[in-house]
């Protein structure tokens, strides 16, 4: 049986299905925050055999990142990782925060302009641009379903950020390269989480207990273990098979889980712990698989400025027209949010990668591909 290695080193180092699980999962987490920014039915949604799917979401996001990291993490020195990864990620988020607090907050708010501008809000609203998350401007959003949130989707950014601070730390301690650490790292965070679930640690209101929970005891406990998970199949790349029937086990358990298992489990840290390396198997199992993409989406990697820009568009879009039926607001807003990644890719994230093609893989490819057209 061939390997995941195998597979990748038929297709140049590239996995072929990852541009679509990419997109994929973006458009996902757009349709799905149309649950909470339509009527506010997120939980009713929860309530149905769908739930295993909106859970594995973003743990497969998290996953397939660490898997697709890990190759620069190997190749490059610790400057140039760091450099690397602020350059994919900073400009368009700053971008997206200069949107938020320039252009939507502006034209929306309820407050008169001078008052917005001098708002302590409107300045901590930049804090984004480093993973120190606020979620409002000064009266905007307020009468929406979801009321004051002008981009919910932030909150994962302390979490990606909290892996690349993990993956620089092996990097500069040698340890990228040895797996079991790796793999190692994820199992002790996991075991911590069902540890403190266990003996109710992190109950408190206290910001020590707020941090407890948000770092091990809610969903986004999923997220650094998914992350290194990822990391360690590439690690293991050339030992683990390229299985289907592995695949097809995996998505039928969770199948499953959505007729006979609890949404209860959706932020339990034994369900989220025992998922973890089923779910980083799949999505990397599907990067391997070539999947056919829509042409419109196979000119970039629109995936980042979908995640960023989706839901301030969504809530725009609730107050020009509102509506309570998340289908009609995915129906507008899917085109809209598209035609901002676009933007996004050509006229920020294509050009950064470029700058960055000394030290990047898919910068270098970008850049080679460029010249390739010039010529």
């Amino acid at each position: 049986m061939k390997t995941i290695g195998d597979k990748l080193a038929e297709h140049g180092g590239f996995g072929p299905g990852f541009s679509f699980i990419r997109i994929f999962l973006a458009y996902s987490v757009l349709v799905w925050h149309t649950t909470s920014i339509s009527n506010n039915s997120a939980a009713d949604a929860l309530e149905t055999a769908i739930w295993p799917y909106i859970y594995s979401i973003l743990p497969m996001f998290f996953a397939l990142s660490g898997f697709l990291v890990t190759g620069s993490a190997l190749r490059l020195p610790l400057r140039h990782y760091i450099l690397n990864r602020a350059f994919r990620i900073v400009p368009a988020l700053g971008v997206d925060v200069f949107f938020c607090a320039l252009v939507i907050g502006p034209i929306l708010t309820t407050e008169y302009l001078n008052n917005y501008l001098l708002d302590p809000l409107f300045l901590s609203y930049f804090g984004n641009i480093f993973g120190w998350v606020h979620y409002f401007l000064p009266g905007v959003f307020l009468d929406n379903p979801y009321p004051g949130i002008v981009n919910g989707a932030l909150w994962t950014v302390p979490y990606e950020i909290a892996c690349y601070v993990i993956m620089s730390l092996m990097i500069w301690w040698g340890l990228i390269t040895r797996p079991r650490w790796v793999l190692g790292g994820a199992i002790f965070i996991m075991i911590i989480s069902i540890t403190f679930f266990i003996y109710n640690i992190g109950s408190g209101e206290d910001f020590y207990n707020k941090f407890l929970r948000a770092a091990f005891l809610t969903k986004g406990a999923s997220l650094v273990p998914s992350f290194l998970a990822g990391s360690a199949l590439y690690l293991l790349k050339d030992k683990v098979p390229h299985s289907g029937w592995i695949a097809i086990l995996i998505f039928l358990l969770f199948s499953g889980l959505g007729f006979f298992g609890s949404e209860n489990l959706y932020e339990n840290p034994i369900f989220i712990s025992i998922s973890t390396l089923p779910l980083a198997y799949l999505v990397v199992w599907l990067g391997m698989v070539d999947i056919p993409n829509l042409s419109v989406l196979e000119k970039g990697d629109y995936s980042y400025g979908i995640y960023l820009y989706h839901f301030p568009i969504l809530q725009t879009l609730q107050v020009i027209s509102p509506t309570d039926s998340w289908w009609k607001l995915s129906f507008i807003g899917v085109p809209i949010v598209t035609l901002f990644a676009i933007f996004s890719w050509h006229m920020i994230e294509k050009p950064v990668l470029k700058f960055r093609r000394k030290f990047s893989l898919v910068g270098a490819r970008i850049a080679a591909e460029d010249n390739s057209k010039i010529l």
